[in-house]
Order: C-alpha cells, then structure tokens, then sequence
C-alpha cells in the first residue's frame, strides 16, 4: 500500500505590501511534504509559495542523469 501524505494548505496572509519575504526561511520551517502557504496579496490576487519535498532518496538501482557525449 502507497504511503498517504497530507497536503497542508495556509491562506493566511503573512506579509504586507513591500515587504521583505523570507523564503529560505519558509523553506527551512517547513515540516510538511506537501506545503502551500499564502505570502501576500496584490490587486485582489493572491501570491503562494509551495514546497514539495523528496518523498525517498534514488536507490542504486535507478539510472542517473544522462551523460553527454
């Protein structure tokens, strides 16, 4: 059976307009697989930063990146 992983979903908004936004800090805090945080609006749009991390490391078994020739 396939692993379920929870999709975490924040729209609230965390900065203002002109605002420095920080995120490497988001990615850094973030504990989450799947991760989708609302950062700020503009004109009635809306600006989202998502994070989705590795689910497994690449066994040895898989092919790695094609070599040029």
């Amino acid at each position: 059976m396939d692993e379920q992983y929870s999709y975490v979903t924040k729209l609230d908004i965390l900065y203002d307009h002109l605002e420095k936004i920080d995120v490497p800090e988001l990615v850094r805090s973030c504990k989450d697989k799947w991760f989708n945080q609302t950062l700020t609006q503009v004109n009635g749009s809306v600006v989202r930063l998502g994070i989705m991390l590795p689910f497994q490391k690449a066994s040895s078994t898989e092919p790695g990146p094609m070599k040029k020739r």
